[in-house]
C-alpha cells in the first residue's frame, strides 16, 4: 500500500534535481519558491525522483532493494508552504491541524545541527488508533523557509530499526542559497533582500516535462524539455540537466546500441551545457550542479558511451 504523506494541507509543490548513483540516486536537490536544500541517502538507502511524484513527492527515499510502495519504511523531504517562515510556528499548525487523527506529539526529542550549521529538531508520532504507521519528522530552520523530512513506518519494530535513517540524512542536508532579490513596488516598509526561488515559465514547462517523462511519455516530454529550454530563463541550466537524465535513462534501457549510443551523446551535451551555463551563473543553486549533481552524471554517461563503443 503507497504510503499517505500527512501534511499534504501545508505542503508545498517542490522539484527534485537526482545525484546519479548506480541504484536510483545518493542525493538530490529539493527547492521551491523560497529555497533549496540537498540532501544525500543514508547508507543502505536510495533517493528517488519518481515514485513518489504522483503523490506530489518527488524526493523519496528507502532501503536498497526495496521499493518506495512496498518498503517498511520510507522518508520524503518537502519545503513547507511559504506563509510559512519560522520552524516552530510551521510545527505547532501541523500538530493543531493532525491532532485528532495523530493524537499529541513528543516533541523535540532530538535536535541538532545540519552539515552547514542549520538548526533541526525532531519530532516523534507514535501511531494511534486511527492511524497506524509510526512516524518521526526532522524540522530544518532555513532563511525565510522551513524544510521537512518525515520518516514513516509501517511498525513499531520497523521505525525502531531505522528511525536513526532520519538524523543520518539531517546531517548531509545543505542548504542552497537562492538569488537575492528586492521586492518593487512596495513603498519604504517593504522587505529588501529578501531570498527567493522565483518559479519562472521555464520551470513550470519543465516541471510539466518531468511529470510526462515519469509517465514514460519520452517523446512528449522532450518537446517540453526543447520549449522551456527555447525560454531562455534562468531555470535553463535545470532544464538541460533534466532532459540530460531522460536521455541517460532512456540510453540505459535501450537494447538497441545505435539508439544507446545516441542517446548517450546527447546526454553528454545536455549535461556538458548544464554545467556551462551554471557556472555562469551568479546563482549558487545553479553553481551547485556541477558540484552535487551533473558532473557525477556527466562522468556515468561518459563511461557507458565508452563501453557501448568498444564493444
Amino acid at each position: 500500500m503507497m504510503k499517505r504523506p500527512f501534511f499534504v494541507c501545508i505542503a508545498l509543490a517542490l522539484f527534485c534535481a537526482p545525484i546519479s548513483a548506480q541504484e536510483k540516486y545518493k542525493g538530490g536537490i529539493v527547492y521551491g519558491p523560497k529555497a533549496a536544500f540537498n540532501i544525500s541517502a543514508p547508507e543502505g538507502w536510495v533517493l528517488d525522483n519518481e515514485s513518489g511524484a504522483e503523490q506530489g513527492l518527488p524526493c523519496v527515499l528507502y532501503p536498497k532493494g526495496e521499493s518506495w510502495a512496498d518498503a517498511r519504511t520510507v522518508m520524503y523531504a518537502k519545503i513547507a508552504s511559504t506563509q510559512f517562515e519560522d520552524a516552530n510556528a510551521f510545527v505547532a499548525m501541523a500538530i493543531k491541524d493532525m491532532k485528532a487523527k495523530h493524537g499529541t506529539p513528543k516533541e523535540k526529542i532530538a535536535s541538532g545541527k545540519t552539515s552547514d550549521g542549520h538548526d533541526y529538531f525532531i519530532n516523534e508520532y507514535p501511531a494511534t488508533k486511527t492511524y497506524s504507521q509510526w512516524e518521526r519528522v526532522g524540522y530544518v530552520q532555513m532563511p525565510h523557509a522551513v524544510a521537512y523530512i518525515v520518516l514513516s513506518s509501517r511498525d513499531q519494530a520497523s521505525y525502531r530499526k531505522d528511525s536513526g535513517a532520519l538524523e543520518q540524512v539531517l546531517k548531509t542536508f545543505t542548504y542552497l542559497k537562492p538569488e537575492t532579490v528586492q521586492e518593487k513596488d512596495e513603498g519604504p516598509a517593504a522587505k529588501q533582500d529578501t531570498p527567493k526561488v522565483i518559479e519562472t515559465d521555464d520551470m513550470k514547462v519543465a516541471m510539466k516535462a518531468g511529470q510526462l517523462e515519469t509517465a514514460g511519455k519520452h517523446d512528449e516530454a522532450l518537446k517540453l524539455y526543447a520549449k522551456a529550454i527555447d525560454l531562455k530563463g534562468r531555470f535553463t541550466p535545470f532544464v538541460y540537466h533534466n532532459r540530460g537524465m531522460l536521455y541517460l535513462h532512456r540510453a540505459k534501457a535501450s537494447q538497441d546500441q545505435k539508439s544507446r549510443i545516441a542517446d548517450l551523446q546527447r546526454a553528454i551535451a545536455d549535461f556538458q551545457t548544464s554545467i556551462r551555463l551554471g557556472a555562469a551563473s551568479n546563482e549558487e543553486l545553479n553553481r551547485g550542479l556541477e558540484k552535487v549533481a551533473t558532473r557525477a552524471n556527466l562522468d556515468e554517461a561518459t563511461k557507458l558511451l565508452e563501453e557501448a563503443t568498444h564493444r
